[in-house]
C-alpha cells in the first residue's frame, strides 16, 4: 500500500517542474519503492522552528551528511543533463561541505543556504530559511541540491518554492534515506 501511495505522489509531481517530472518518471521506471515516510516535525512557532533548528545546527557543526561519492554522482548527472550550468544552491548546509564540493566538481557559482547565524562563518554561505525564495532566482537555478529537506515544516511548500528557482531545465536533487524516515525515528 505505501508503494501505491510512493508511486501517486510521484504522478502528482510530474506536474511542477520538468526536473521533478525527469525525476519521478526514472523513479517509477525503476520499480522505485518506499517502507518508510518522511518525518515531518511540528512546531508551536516560527521562533521555535528557527530556535531549534539553530541549536542542532550548532551541536553537529562539523557533521557532515553528504558525501565524495554522492556529491560525485550529481554533479556527474548535473553535467550531463546540463553541461552549461552556471549557478546552483545546496539548501540547508550546515557547515558549507557541500557548496565547497559542488563548486570545485562542477566549477560553477554554487551558494549555500542555513538558517542558523553560523552560516556567516562560512564563505558562499547566507543565512537564509530555505522555505524562502529571493527574486534573483527565480527561474536562474541550474540546480538544487539538498539533503535538508526532512528539517522543514513543511516540505510540499518547500519543493514547491524550490521548484519557483530552477531554470526550465534546472534540476533539483534532494537527497533523503530511512535515516529520515517515521520508521526509523518512530
Amino acid at each position: 500500500r505505501d508503494d501505491e501511495a510512493f508511486h501517486e505522489v510521484l504522478r502528482q509531481c510530474q506536474d511542477f517542474h520538468p526536473a521533478i517530472k525527469r525525476f519521478s518518471e526514472m523513479l517509477l521506471g525503476a520499480g522505485a519503492k518506499t517502507r518508510a515516510s518522511m518525518l515531518v516535525k511540528q512546531f508551536d512557532s516560527y521562533e521555535q522552528y528557527v530556535r531549534i533548528q539553530t541549536r542542532v545546527n550548532k551541536r553537529k557543526l562539523k557533521c557532515v551528511w553528504a558525501d565524495k561519492e554522492g556529491v560525485a554522482a550529481v554533479s556527474k548527472y548535473v553535467q550531463s543533463n546540463l553541461p552549461n550550468a552556471s549557478f546552483g544552491i545546496c539548501h540547508g548546509v550546515r557547515n558549507g561541505w557541500e557548496v565547497r564540493a559542488f563548486r570545485e566538481a562542477l566549477n560553477i557559482d554554487v551558494i549555500g543556504t542555513e538558517i542558523s547565524p553560523t552560516a556567516n562563518r562560512f564563505q558562499d554561505v547566507i543565512q537564509w530559511d530555505f522555505h524562502e525564495v529571493k527574486e534573483e532566482w527565480i527561474g536562474n537555478v541550474d540546480f538544487i541540491y539538498s539533503n535538508s529537506l526532512d528539517h522543514s515544516y513543511d516540505p510540499e511548500g518547500c519543493i514547491d518554492a524550490w521548484g519557483k528557482c530552477l531554470t526550465e531545465d534546472g534540476i533539483c536533487v534532494l537527497h533523503w534515506s530511512p535515516g529520515h524516515s517515521t520508521a526509523v525515528r518512530g
